[in-house]
């Protein structure tokens, strides 16, 4: 099923990011430029790339009238002709002042126009009547998710989420009064005529990958190629009907996060300096990480220190490119001299303040370093080099056997004499994969978590257990139902040689779509940027599990990341507490309760 949210907090959350009040302020002109570039932008697509194909895609984009008995004499539009003529612009563009005129035109038309017309509808009612402007928006979102559902091509049902954009102070209203948009919402649910078959959901089945790959290959899509069943039409309609019940329901109530606050006082610091890049323990005291100055000339310069519990730091330097922490070591770059092999000689200091040792090495550009782990990117790049830097204790390793062929395999050695972590190659991107352990003997040992919900940062070595720890992503998006009580995990014992998997206590009362997870001495803990509510996005934040079972949050806030002391018992996160606000990185201390 579709994210069951209509306004710009789930677009935003399409985006991958929040979207601000200032952000959501924009005008008439550039909201109807955004919305017409998506409503268009499938069949213009379309439309061009049929025009580079042979002859038989003219056939493929012409005119058309389906042959659904359910779908009547629905036309399906040219893409071409809906570029040249787009009648809802036109609509949409007339003034407010013709509204006595266009309002009666609209509701007869109701029953025969794609949903986005209702969301115009509910536009220009707002102005003199907010309860219908409410309950047609309602309609429109009902009418919009069920014709998304219809779509055999789940690549288009997202588009259904720049709807919104239509009806902006609509929108913006229903945050205002939501007990009143609730009870809109449950009179369009309770009308005969809230789905209609009259209307084909070409209009965003056309959104989808399946359509522009079938104007490049000038293929003529036929209707069982984008259309589910009509048989499942009855039961998408009750799912649809279902959820909105759901959600309208919660309207008028309040969304609170279920999971309560922790009421005992773990010492807390935040550090007094802007902290822009990566952040990393040295060991269970020190914590080394990145920040930008600006110097005279206005130019910003990136700043390592190493940070005490009590927020005062001690300078490192400026790094000339990539450094890492953590096992007592710190490793950052001072030089870089290009080579006429095309390669690079990087120079690094490595140590502690005050007892430095200078190391080189020749390395090919791109190359995984430690800094990907340590920066909280989730991204690989194909490195260009069989070298690799661990990012427990900075060491690099060079491996051609693990790289593979043009070094393409992606692996990253564990502290020196643990061996390595190596990833199984995407075959099928849609099939489970399993990284596995190369152990120092060359035995190799699969983890028993699925690859493709791992990302660099789901690996951390905790020197209390003398392992390290495998946690997955866990992302709704990759479920087909509700939270688990458990999220399958693993944990790595270098000197017996074995994997332990574990199933991390999770609970229904999760409300995020996306979960990252790690221990503690305190007990489980997990991430979550954001709940995702009724209301839209409501901040995130730092949740334990006891080892009683009982739950509870020990930060309300945006989490951008986080990193757990290697002695597991404090933890920095980096965060901030609204959308325009600054970032900060903030030290728990789950061993020292006040």
């Amino acid at each position: 099923m579709l994210p069951l949210c209509f306004g710009y907090d789930c677009l935003a959350g399409m985006r991958g990011k929040r979207m601000s009040l200032n952000q959501r302020n924009v005008g008439p002109a550039s909201s109807m430029e955004l919305l017409l570039r998506w409503l268009l932008m499938c069949f213009a697509a379309v439309a061009m790339l049929a025009a580079a194909c042979e002859s038989r895609a003219e056939e493929a984009n012409t005119n058309a009238t389906s042959s659904h008995p359910l779908l009547g004499n629905a036309r399906i539009v040219d893409p071409k002709e809906a570029r040249r003529n787009d009648p809802f612009a036109t609509l949409h563009d007339k003034p407010m002042s013709e509204n006595e005129a266009l309002i009666p035109q609209l509701i007869a038309s109701a029953n025969v126009l794609p949903p986005q017309y209702l969301y115009e509808l509910s536009r220009r009612l707002w102005p003199a009547d907010k309860t219908a402007a409410m309950e047609w928006l309602a309609v429109g979102m009902a009418r919009a998710r069920y014709d998304a559902l219809r779509c055999t091509d789940k690549t288009a049902r997202q588009g259904i989420l720049y709807l919104p954009m239509i009806a902006e102070e609509v929108v913006k209203g229903t945050e205002q009064d939501r007990k009143a948009f609730g009870e809109a919402g449950k009179r369009a649910l309770a009308r005969s005529d809230l789905f209609v078959d009259t209307v084909s959901p070409m209009w965003i089945c056309m959104h989808g990958m399946s359509a522009i790959n079938s104007a490049i290959q000038g293929r003529k899509m036929a209707e069982s190629d984008w259309l589910a069943p009509a048989a499942e039409w009855t039961a998408l309609r009750e799912n649809v009907r279902k959820d909105l019940a759901s959600y309208f329901d919660e309207q008028g109530k309040p969304q609170d996060d279920p999971i309560p606050m922790s009421k005992t006082p773990y010492p807390r610091v935040t550090l007094p300096w802007r902290i822009t890049g990566g952040y990393a323990w040295l060991d269970g005291e020190h914590l080394v990480a990145a920040t930008t100055e600006t110097g005279p000339a206005g130019k910003q310069a990136a700043r390592l220190a190493v940070w005490k519990l009590d927020g005062s730091k001690e300078e490192i330097g400026a790094p000339n490119g990539i450094w890492c922490a953590g096992n007592g070591v710190i490793a950052w770059q001072t030089e870089s001299e290009k080579l006429v092999s095309k390669a690079e000689r990087l120079t690094f200091n490595v140590g502690l303040p005050g007892a430095w040792t200078s190391q080189s090495m020749e390395l090919r550009r791109p190359f995984l370093n430690a800094g990907m782990a340590q920066g909280f990117s989730q991204s690989w790049n194909l490195p260009a080099n069989p070298a690799r830097q661990s990012p427990f204790d900075c060491h690099w390793e060079t491996n051609e056997s693990l790289s593979g062929t043009k070094f393409a395999t992606q692996w990253f050695p564990l502290l020196s004499g643990h061996g390595a972590i190596q990833f199984e190659p995407p075959v099928n991107t849609s099939l489970a994969r399993k990284a596995a352990w190369v152990r120092k003997d060359g035995e190799t040992v699969r983890l028993p978590v699925d690859e493709r919900a791992l990302t660099l940062e789901s690996f951390r070595y905790f020197a209390w257990k003398k392992a390290y720890f495998v946690a997955p992503l866990w992302s709704r998006f990759r479920q087909e139902s509700g939270p688990p009580a458990c999220v399958p995990a693993a944990w790595i014992y270098p000197a017996e040689g074995r994997v332990e998997e574990v199933c991390v206590p999770f609970d229904t009362a999760n409300q995020s779509n996306a979960v990252l997870f790690s221990p503690s001495r305190a007990g489980w803990l997990r991430m979550a940027s954001a709940r995702i509510t009724a209301h839209g996005q409501k901040p995130g934040g730092l949740y334990l599990v006891k080892p009683n079972g009982q739950t509870e949050k020990l930060a309300e806030t945006q989490m951008d990341s986080w990193n757990v002391s290697p002695d597991g018992c404090r933890v920095a996160f980096r965060h901030r507490k609204s959308d325009t606000g600054p970032y900060e990185l903030d030290i728990l201390d789950l061993c020292r309760a006040k």
